[in-house]
């Protein structure tokens, strides 16, 4: 899910390639996501698995995303698409999950220190 919210991408004319080049596990945030949800409440923790599992429920994702599988079974434009689809569902939950999963990779994203202390991004 990380690589799909943020993805390496092609660098157009004008663009840094080195930046544009660099998708999330590029940069290690879905190890660094897992490791964060350690500190969240045990409330926190059941929502967000619960969120992940729903996210391969081919029924909550028809209902939430109009798609018919779940997000390990899509491409990665797919999953791109679902995302979408996710961050203006009708239900408020998943919505709510989407922004949850957004703004922690996001922030992993920009945040992350390499072992010279700093960040690719910067």
């Amino acid at each position: 899910m990380c690589e799909a919210l943020l993805p390496a991408m092609q660098a157009a004319e004008g663009d840094r390639p080195a930046l544009f080049s660099l998708g999330a596990s590029t940069l290690g945030v879905p190890a660094a996501a897992e490791e964060a949800m350690r500190s969240l409440s045990s409330r926190q923790l059941k929502e967000l698995r619960l969120f992940l599992r729903l996210l391969e429920s081919r029924l909550f994702m028809a209902a939430a995303a109009s798609k018919v599988r779940g997000v390990s079974l899509m491409s990665a434009s797919e999953r791109e698409d679902a995302l979408l689809a996710l961050s203006t569902s009708w239900l408020p939950q998943a919505r709510s999950g989407f922004q949850a999963l957004k703004r922690l990779a996001t922030f992993l994203f920009y945040a992350l220190l390499d072992d010279r202390r700093a960040n690719p991004t910067w």
